[in-house]
């Protein structure tokens, strides 16, 4: 009589520990889960602080070229003639005309005084139209070339 007892609670611990794998591999089913979700998360925060790491590091650089042209305009005055036939080739008409600061004027004397602009800047009319040049507008395109308009 004795083997049918220890048979039964033979049984009975086996269907313990089957029932006792079955939970655990439900709980680690579980886990890795919550882990993959977590991870995914982690890697999409990664990613959208990489992307705004990048973008602000594209805003310093380009605020850092638009100090740097501006720095250069005021050390280096005759670097606005350069600016002032780039927005004339941009216009590409000889009627145009050309409006600078009026500090700026001794480097270009055929153009006309603006006190609105910034030192180092022009602004060229052309047939009613303008074209900025300036180290903002510069740099500005520089971002839009970088991150897009």
């Amino acid at each position: 009589m004795a083997r049918p007892v220890i048979y039964r609670e033979a049984l009975r611990a086996r269907d313990e520990a089957k029932s006792i794998i079955r939970r655990a591999e439900a709980e680690a089913a579980k886990i890795r889960a919550e882990a993959d979700s977590v991870r995914q998360k982690m890697a999409t925060q990664a990613e959208e602080d990489r992307a705004a790491l990048e973008t602000k590091l594209v805003e310093v650089v380009v605020e850092a070229v638009r100090v740097l042209l501006a720095a250069e305009l005021r050390s280096q005055p005759e670097l606005i003639v350069q600016l002032v036939r780039r927005g004339l080739g941009l216009a590409a008409d000889p009627e145009a005309k050309v409006k600078l600061h009026p500090e700026d004027l001794s480097q270009y004397p055929g153009g006309e005084a603006d006190p609105e602009l910034t030192r180092g800047s022009c602004v060229i009319e052309s047939g009613g139209a303008e074209i900025l040049c300036s180290p903002r507008t510069l740099s500005e395109g520089l971002r839009s070339v970088w991150v897009g308009p």
